[in-house]
């Protein structure tokens, strides 16, 4: 090695040691780094992994960030030097003075991570898994990455020589050999190049890159820097085709302004500058595949960046129903609308085609109406909800046969003598049935009901007489009687 070439290393070695001290990221009695002693396997998944995290050069607050490691971990370098990492600030250190001489190359697993918003603890075993992660947080892989900016960013100096997913080195000599090699992988395969390689960059340059490190710093000059962006979607209401959209990226706290888009139409300006709430509610005009888009451009992001979705606002329409009811006693029918929707919607009441009220949304659900004797077609119908343009309607045939009640009492001779009797009432439904004893045609008392004890006392002189108890009820509007004849000497 030569001299200079000694000096540089050092001076790497002594700043790395320097920083590790100011971060606390690593055990006092643990050497930064650290001579190899834990396993280290190779991962080009890793490599890609950390290069998103510190995407732009803008690391996020680690609740930010789509996954966290469970530390401690152990990252090994291109320096067969190994580093243990206690905390998030000591892997942003790492991250951040990343050389192309001295850079992190793989790691030791296993390693536990969790999820953004998630308590729920993942343990990788193995590159398959990390290349999960990958894909889980809608990370941009190497694979991505090199299909993006081969050719329109730099060019490979063939030939080159590739490992396929089973270990077995080629030889590539084209661009054209190159993506067909890639296509006769599995979905899951990343290049794994036998470093070093060349690449042709702007004005003829030509590089030699020894590390995925020194490919992923290529990119990066040339637009791999761009806001990794991203949204998730909720239907936050069905019916009225209303959906919220939220943005959620690493860098959404540093973000100075990006834009949101439907179908190419600029609907909303959002970010740090426009004192954006990061969230888009929009309600469709009808049932449709619409795309959604965020789009943002950046001092090193010239040519901007983008993320799109397609959204499929499905046609639903509501599952209308309700219950009728009259209770014992009463005039009315209560109609009672119950479905999922009930207070979104806005819905009509008809009863043999007429329409008789608005329900739904902040109108009540609750119709009272008094029938007549018969038999009626009730409905509810809807006819202005977005999500079903063509309308809904469910329907119930209600019969309304009023009915009297069975009037009865007994009569007995008073216990107590004095020409006195007891009558007393028993029928089915006594307990909501108001009505009246009547001696000769003459009221005398009211009972019935809840309140009444259903019993008449009464002291007679001789003669011939006629105890009745009449009552009218809803069902019985032309009223009922039950009568008895008694003779008192």
């Amino acid at each position: 090695m030569k001299k200079e070439n000694v000096h540089r290393y050092h001076f790497v070695i002594s700043m790395l040691l320097i920083m590790a001290v100011c971060y606390g990221c690593v055990e006092d009695e643990t050497p930064f780094p650290e001579e190899n002693d834990t396993p280290i396997e190779f991962s080009p998944s890793v490599v890609t992994i950390l290069s998103n995290l510190g995407r732009n050069g803008l690391l996020a607050a680690e609740e930010l960030q789509c996954i966290q490691f469970q530390y401690p971990i152990t990252l090994g370098y291109n320096t067969d030097s190994s580093i243990r990492i206690d905390d998030y600030e000591g892997l942003v250190a790492v991250i951040e003075n990343q050389q192309a001489n001295f850079n992190i190359t793989g790691l030791s697993f296993p390693v536990e991570v969790t999820f953004k918003d998630s308590d729920s603890l993942q343990t990788l075993t193995d590159e398959n898994d990390l290349f999960r992660i990958i894909d889980d947080c809608d990370f941009t892989s190497l694979r991505e990455d090199i299909e993006d900016f081969s050719e329109d960013c730099f060019e490979f100096v063939f030939p080159i020589t590739l490992r396929s997913e089973v270990g077995r080195e080629q030889s590539i000599a084209s661009e054209q050999a190159l993506e067909g090699f890639i296509d006769n992988q599995n979905d899951t395969y990343q290049p794994d190049f036998v470093f070093p390689i060349r690449v042709e960059i702007a004005a003829g340059e030509v590089k030699t890159v020894s590390t995925y490190f020194e490919l992923y710093e290529v990119m990066d000059t040339c637009g791999r820097a761009c806001p990794q962006l991203a949204f998730t979607i909720e239907d936050s209401s069905p019916f009225e085709l209303e959906y919220t959209f939220e943005a959620d990226f690493p860098t959404i706290d540093v973000l100075d302004t990006y834009s949101w888009f439907i179908d190419g139409e600029l609907v909303k300006e959002d970010g740090v500058t426009n004192q954006g709430d990061h969230i888009l509610v929009h309600s469709f005009e009808a049932p449709a595949t619409y795309e959604v888009c965020i789009q943002t451009t950046t001092a090193d992001c010239a040519t901007g960046a983008e993320f799109c979705k397609m959204v499929e606002v499905e046609e639903v329409c509501p599952e209308l129903f309700f219950e009728a009811v009259r209770k014992p006693g009463t005039v009315p029918f209560v109609f009672t609308a119950d479905f999922e929707g009930d207070d979104e919607i806005i819905y009509q009441l008809l009863i043999d085609g007429e329409f008789i009220a608005n329900g739904g949304a902040d109108m009540g659900n609750i119709f009272e109406r008094v029938l007549e004797a018969g038999t009626h077609t009730v409905c509810i119908k809807a006819t202005t909800v977005a999500s079903c343009p063509q309308g809904v309607e469910f329907c119930k045939e209600i019969v309304y046969n009023p009915l009297c009640p069975d009037l009865f009492f007994s009569k007995e001779l008073d216990p107590n003598g004095n020409d006195s009797y007891v009558f007393t009432a028993s029928f089915v439904g006594i307990e909501e049935t108001m009505y009246s004893w009547t001696v000769d045609g003459d009221p005398i008392e009211q009972d019935g009901g809840a309140n009444g004890d259903n019993k008449f006392l009464f002291q007679f002189a001789s003669g011939e007489y006629e105890i009745c108890i009449k009552a009218e009820t809803a069902d019985c509007p032309e009223g009922a009687e039950f009568c008895e004849q008694i003779i008192v000497d």
